[in-house]
C-alpha cells in the first residue's frame, strides 16, 4: 500500500505548510499536487540548472517520483526478463534516462545500474505493446507529464508520429526541459483546458494521473481524451480524499467506458488488497 502512505505524507507536508499558504489556497485543488509547494518545486528545478541536475532527489519532488526501493526495482526487473525480454535489448539505452536529475541508481546485477522507477517505465513499456501492439506513427497523449519519464522511454521503444502532454503548467515546464535534455522534439505540452475538443487520438496513456485529478477534470479527459482515442492504457489507484480532490468512482468509471462504443478488447482490473492499483485496457473497434 506504498502509493497511499505517500499521499499521506503529502498531506502531512502540505498540512504542516497550510498556515502560510491559506491565502493561496482558495479553490478546490484540480488534482492531489496542485499545491503551491510542489509547484515550485517542478518550477525551480525547470528554471534553474544546478537544482535541475539534482531534481530527481528533491524531498517534495521524491513524494510524488523517484521514491522506489531497490526491492521493487528487482521486482520490475524480473518482470521485465520474464514477460518482456525485447525491453531487455533496449536497456543500454534506458538507462540513458537516469542520466538527467541525478536520480538513486542501484546496481542490478547484469542488468547494470538503473534508478528503480525507469525499471517501472520499462515494464509499462513492456505491458502496453504486448497488450496493444505498437505505437509506431500514432498519435499518442499523455495524461499527466510526470517529468517526462515515461514519455523518454516510450519513444525508445517505437517512433510515434506526435506526443501529447497534459498536465499543469508548472509539470510541463519540468518535462519539456527534461525531455529537449534529451533532444526529444516535437512534443505538444498542453493544460487541461487547452485540449482541443475535435481531436482523435490513437493512443492514451495515463500512469496514475488520471486517477488523482478530481473528477470535473475527469470528466474533461473522459469528454475531450478517452471516448476520442482508439485505445488505451491507465494505470490508477483509490487513495484517501486528501486536498478535497474526489475522483470519480470506479463504477462511474466503468459507467462512462460503457458509453464508449463497441470494444474489440477490454480489461478492467480492480484494486486488490495486496495492490490498490487498478488497470484499464482497451481497443475499439475501428
Amino acid at each position: 500500500m506504498k502509493s497511499l502512505q505517500i499521499i499521506g505524507c503529502i498531506a502531512l507536508s502540505y498540512l504542516a505548510l497550510a498556515g502560510c499558504q491559506k491565502k493561496e489556497v482558495k479553490n478546490s485543488p484540480r488534482c492531489i499536487y496542485d499545491q503551491t509547494v510542489f509547484a515550485k518545486c517542478f518550477e525551480t528545478a525547470a528554471c534553474d540548472d544546478v537544482r535541475f541536475a539534482q531534481f530527481k532527489r528533491d524531498p517534495f519532488f521524491n513524494l510524488l517520483w523517484e521514491n522506489l526501493s531497490k526491492e521493487e526495482g528487482e521486482k520490475w526487473l524480473r518482470q521485465i526478463e520474464s514477460e518482456y525480454p525485447l525491453m531487455v535489448e533496449k536497456f543500454d539505452r534506458f538507462k540513458e534516462s537516469d542520466k538527467i536529475g541525478s536520480p538513486r541508481v542501484y546496481d542490478f546485477g547484469k542488468a547494470g545500474e538503473f534508478s528503480p522507477t525507469t525499471l517501472r517505465f520499462a515494464a509499462i513499456a513492456g505491458d502496453l505493446k504486448s497488450r496493444l501492439g505498437s505505437w509506431s506513427g500514432q498519435k499518442v497523449v499523455q495524461i499527466g507529464a510526470g517529468y517526462g519519464g515515461l514519455c523518454r522511454i516510450l519513444s525508445e521503444v517505437d517512433s510515434f508520429g506526435s506526443y501529447t502532454l497534459v498536465d499543469l503548467p508548472s509539470q510541463l515546464a519540468l518535462a519539456k526541459k527534461y525531455l529537449e535534455g534529451f533532444g526529444i522534439q516535437g512534443v505538444l505540452y498542453l493544460t487541461p483546458e487547452e485540449l482541443p475538443k475535435d481531436e482523435r487520438y490513437d493512443l492514451v496513456v495515463s500512469d496514475m494521473a488520471f486517477s488523482e485529478y478530481n473528477r470535473s477534470y475527469q470528466e474533461l479527459f473522459f469528454d475531450r481524451v478517452l471516448s476520442r482515442s482508439r485505445s488505451g492504457f491507465l494505470i490508477g489507484h483509490v487513495f484517501p480524499k486528501h486536498f478535497g480532490v474526489v475522483p470519480l468512482s470506479i463504477d462511474e468509471i466503468k459507467g462512462r467506458f460503457d458509453k464508449n462504443g463497441k470494444f474489440l478488447s477490454w480489461e478492467f482490473q480492480e484494486p486488490t488488497i495486496e495492490r490498490e492499483n487498478y488497470f484499464i485496457f482497451w481497443k475499439l473497434e475501428v
